[in-house]
C-alpha cells in the first residue's frame, strides 16, 4: 500500500527559528538567574543573620574564618594561617576564646575590625533602633596625632579623657542626663562609686546600661568641681537630626550620626518642614558616620540624578562590585550587574544653594554623603579636611551572641577617588571648597563658630 502524498512543511524562516531559540534560552536563563539570586539571598541571610551556639574553640575559629573570607585587604592575611590553630590547646572557656581572638585581630593593625561581645551587640542594636534605655551620655573616641583611634590592651576604643577620666561629648536631648544639668565637656568621674578612669567606651556603655527606671549616682566634674548627680535610666528615642532657622531664611540642619535606622526618616521630616528656605547648611562636623544605606538615601534627597558612591564588598562569594545611583524617580544599587532597589525619597530642596560643613572628625558614611554631593556639583563644602575613611565594616555573627565587626568594604566617590583606610596606611581626605580653620575652643553652633558664619555668608551671596 502506498503512502499518502503529504506535502512537506515549509521550515520557518531562519530569523524566526533564532528568535524562538533565544526566547527559550532567555526564559531558562532568567529562571536560572532567579534561582541564583534567591540562593545567594538565602545564603546571605544565613550568614549575616543566624547566630549559632558554639563552643569556645569554635568561636575562635569562626572568627578566624570570617576574617579570612571577608577582609578587604588580602595582603594583610599573608600570615593569617599561622593563627588558625595557634591556641587550640589553650582555649578552655569563652573568656579564653575572646581574649585570644582579640590578640589575633590585633595583628591586623586595624582598629575598626573588632570582636563585640553579646552585651555590646545588644547595645549597638538598641542604638541603631533609636529607642534606648539610657542615661543619655555620649563619648567621643580618642584619636592620636596621626588620626588613629586610641585602643586599650584589649583592642577597645578609648574615649577623649582628662586625667584618664572620660569627657562627655554629647548629652542626648530629652534624656535624664540633660534634665540633671549635665553638659557636653563635663567629665564623668564615677558611676555608683566605680571609677571610670581608664575605661574604654564599650566598658562605659556597659556600666551605664540597664533596665529603664533604675537610678544611678554619677559624680560629674563641672568647672573643676566634683558633684554627685542622681539620674534615672529612661527610654528615649534619640533625635539625631536637629534644625534651626537662621537669618535670611537660611535653614541649618545638623546630622549627628548616620548610625540610626530612622536617620533618613528624620532628615526627610526636617526637609519637609523647611521647603520655603532659600538655602541650606548641612552640618556634618564630628559626624563619625554610620550606615552606608542611610548616607545613600540621605544624599539622594539633595539631588535629582547621578552616581552617589562606588563600593567593593568582600564576601564569602567573592568581591561584589556595587554602584549606588539615583534618577528622578528611583534609587538603586547595581551589584555585579543586578539592580537592587532602595527607597527613593524626593529631592525636597530643588536646586537651592547648599553648604556642607566638615572637619577632621567627619568620617566614613559622612564622607560618602559629602563626596556624593560635591562630585555631583550640588554643594559648597566649607571647613577642614575630613578623616579619610573609605573603608566600611559589617557586623557578622560568630556565635553565642558575639559579632565580628570586620572591615570588608572599600568605598569610592562618584568620580572614583578612594578616601583611604583612615590612616592605617593612607588617608585621602575630602578637601573643602573653602578652607576655614576652627578656633581651638570651638563650640558647634555657638557665637564663635566661624565655620557656620562662613557658610551663612556664602549662601547670602548666592540668593537675592
Amino acid at each position: 500500500m502506498s503512502k499518502p502524498n503529504v506535502p512537506e512543511k515549509t521550515p520557518p524562516p531562519r530569523w524566526r527559528r533564532l528568535l524562538t531559540r533565544t526566547m527559550k534560552w532567555s526564559a531558562v536563563s532568567g529562571l536560572l538567574a532567579l534561582v541564583v539570586v534567591l540562593t545567594l539571598a538565602l545564603n546571605a541571610y544565613n550568614y549575616y543573620a543566624i547566630d549559632p551556639i558554639v563552643t569556645p574553640r569554635e568561636l575562635y575559629h569562626r572568627t578566624w574564618e570570617t576574617v579570612r573570607v571577608n577582609y578587604y585587604d588580602p595582603s594583610k592575611l599573608q600570615n593569617w594561617d599561622e593563627w588558625e590553630h595557634k591556641y587550640d590547646d589553650q582555649i578552655k572557656t569563652e573568656a579564653d576564646a575572646i581574649r585570644f581572638t582579640r590578640e589575633m585581630l590585633s595583628s591586623l593593625d586595624d582598629p575598626h575590625t573588632v570582636l563585640h561581645e553579646a552585651d555590646e551587640v545588644r547595645t549597638l542594636f538598641d542604638e541603631a533602633y533609636g529607642k534606648q534605655e539610657i542615661i543619655g551620655l555620649v563619648f567621643k573616641p580618642a584619636i592620636d596625632r596621626s588620626g588613629s583611634a586610641l585602643l586599650n590592651p584589649n583592642g577597645l576604643q578609648l574615649p577623649d579623657a582628662v586625667d584618664s577620666l572620660p569627657t562627655i561629648e554629647q548629652v542626648v536631648r530629652g534624656s535624664s542626663a540633660q534634665a540633671a544639668g549635665i553638659n557636653p565637656g563635663d567629665v564623668l568621674v564615677s558611676v555608683n562609686g566605680k571609677s571610670t578612669a581608664g575605661l574604654a567606651i564599650a566598658e562605659l556603655q556597659t556600666l551605664l546600661a540597664g533596665p529603664a527606671g533604675e537610678e544611678l549616682t554619677l559624680v560629674i566634674r563641672q568647672n573643676g568641681i566634683d558633684t554627685p548627680v542622681l539620674v534615672q535610666r529612661m527610654e528615649v528615642t534619640r533625635p539625631i537630626v536637629d534644625t534651626q532657622r537662621l537669618a535670611g531664611d537660611v535653614c541649618y540642619i545638623r546630622v549627628e550620626s548616620f548610625f540610626q535606622l530612622d536617620q533618613a526618616d528624620q532628615l526627610q521630616t526636617a526637609l519637609e518642614g523647611m521647603q520655603d528656605c532659600k538655602g541650606y547648611i548641612i552640618d556634618l562636623r564630628d559626624n563619625g558616620g554610620g550606615f552606608i544605606h542611610s548616607a545613600v538615601e540621605s544624599a539622594a534627597m539633595f539631588m535629582d540624578a547621578g552616581v552617589i558612591t562606588r563600593m567593593d564588598f568582600h564576601s564569602p562569594w567573592g568581591v561584589l562590585h556595587g554602584t549606588a545611583e539615583a534618577s528622578p524617580s528611583r534609587l538603586w544599587v547595581s551589584l555585579n550587574g543586578v539592580d537592587l532597589p532602595m527607597p527613593r525619597r524626593p529631592n525636597l530642596v530643588g536646586d537651592k544653594p547648599i553648604v556642607v560643613l566638615v572637619n577632621f572628625h567627619t568620617a566614613s558614611a559622612s564622607e560618602l554623603f559629602t563626596a556624593a554631593l560635591q562630585d555631583n556639583g550640588r554643594v559648597h563644602v566649607i571647613g577642614e579636611k575630613t578623616y579619610g575613611k573609605g573603608i566600611g565594616q559589617t557586623l557578622i555573627p560568630v556565635g553565642n551572641g558575639h559579632r565580628l565587626r570586620v572591615t570588608n568594604i572599600m568605598g569610592r566617590t562618584p568620580s572614583g577617588r578612594w578616601l583611604g583606610d583612615a590612616g592605617i596606611t593612607v588617608r585621602h581626605s575630602i578637601i573643602p571648597d573653602e578652607a576655614v580653620r576652627a578656633p581651638g575652643n570651638l563650640l558647634i553652633g555657638s557665637r564663635n563658630d566661624n565655620q557656620l558664619r562662613a557658610a551663612e555668608e556664602w549662601i547670602g551671596r548666592q540668593v537675592p
